[in-house]
């Protein structure tokens, strides 16, 4: 089971400057633009996650 849809790294908005900045902390200057990811974002809408409790 995948939590989230698996999509390439340059399918991603890359533009905002702290996304630039932990991207090139990750990988250095080498983006590897074909690299298989799954976004928070993916992960946070997945119909597999259920809510268990609230704070």
């Amino acid at each position: 089971m995948r939590i989230g849809r698996l999509q390439k790294l340059c399918d991603s908005d890359l533009s905002t400057p702290l996304v630039r900045a932990k991207l090139r902390e990750h990988y250095g200057a080498s983006l590897p633009q074909e690299e298989a990811v799954i976004s928070p974002s993916e992960m946070f809408d997945s119909p597999e996650l259920e809510l268990v409790g609230q704070f």
